[in-house]
């Protein structure tokens, strides 16, 4: 298999080959898909700012540069380290660890009372987590993300609950209630019963959340009334469904400004900022529709899943080139 990346790679986060002489070199940008790794395994792409983190035939790989209260969170109890979907860290510098025994969630305000908790820290505030579950009687939790001002997670049967900064109400996908206030899990109703079954993937970034049904519908929902739009003319608190002409779409990513989607098909489509060569497209300008990639595979190669980073983005294919 092989992983393609472009974009941001200030950290060298694009760089699995210790060994090329760019490693020693000042990093720079991606401004087109590049083949970054090879393995019989690529999975479980974790795109974060400063570093990549793949799981290979030989266990979790990383580029980059981890931060150290990353490499503490997978320490916990309870954590399973293989998968960075079991915590989360917002812009903002909350944590949210799942404990993948029972099911809780434990949010730390900072990463000084993340360290206070896991011992290596003496002093902290008393209240230093607050502990809770994800719907009444803690539903088993398949993904947890983080966007710039809180967190989304996707349980097994197909549920997405957000919570967040109240004041960027627009990425909660749901009004705030005393039932169901900002600042603790709530279920997003607008994505239950949906015309083309429940949701399989999430996908979160920035101010920006995408969800995707098992009949292969996009939903996007979010926005910052100080940024442009990345959909024209979507700037919504509700999740809108997002049609890519009448492609199915199998896999999505985003990033802080742009989006990643791979079609049944097996089309790749990006749209939004392309400062960083997040797009992997020939131009420096922001992409107001969707655009294709082509990576000029052989035909006995096949494109599997996308991702993104917050400046990001990366393409699996099946099968190597000859």
């Amino acid at each position: 298999m092989e992983l393609y990346a472009t974009g941001f790679d200030a950290w060298n986060q694009l760089n699995f080959n210790k060994t090329d002489p760019r490693s020693n070199d000042e990093p720079s940008d991606l401004r087109a898909f590049t083949c970054i790794l090879r393995d019989p395994v690529i999975r479980n792409v974790g795109a974060f700012l400063t570093y990549t983190s793949v799981e290979t035939s030989s266990g979790n790989t990383t580029a980059g540069i981890v931060p150290k209260e990353h490499l503490l969170a997978r320490k916990l109890r309870g954590i399973d380290h293989r998968h960075s979907s079991c915590w989360a860290e917002a812009l903002n510098g909350s944590f949210v660890i799942l404990n993948t025994t029972d099911f809780k969630l434990e949010q730390y305000s900072d990463s000084k009372n993340l360290r206070y908790m896991a011992g290596t820290l003496l002093n902290a505030k008393d209240d230093a987590k607050q502990t809770f579950r994800v719907g009444s009687i803690g539903r088993p939790v398949q993904q947890l993300l983080a966007y710039d001002t809180g967190f989304v997670a996707l349980t097994a049967d197909g549920e997405v609950y957000t919570w967040g900064d109240e004041r960027y109400s627009l990425c909660l996908g749901r009004m705030p209630t005393p039932e169901s206030p900002a600042d603790k899990p709530g279920l997003v109703a607008d994505l239950v019963d949906l015309p083309t079954g429940r949701i399989v993937k999430i996908a979160a970034n920035g101010y920006l959340l995408a969800a995707l049904t098992s009949g292969n519908d996009l939903y996007f929902w979010g926005g910052h009334p100080a940024q442009e739009p990345l959909i024209e003319e979507i700037l919504s608190g509700c999740p809108h469904p997002i049609a890519l002409g009448d492609h199915d779409i199998v896999d999505v990513g985003v990033g802080e400004s742009h989006m990643i989607a791979l079609t049944a098909a097996g089309q790749v489509y990006v749209i939004g900022v392309n400062q960083n060569g997040q797009l992997g497209t020939d131009t420096h300008h922001r992409s107001k529709d969707w655009v294709t990639v082509d990576l000029g595979l052989h035909q006995s190669q096949k494109i599997k899943g996308v991702a993104a980073g917050p400046r990001t983005s990366f393409i699996i294919v099946e099968g190597l080139r000859p």
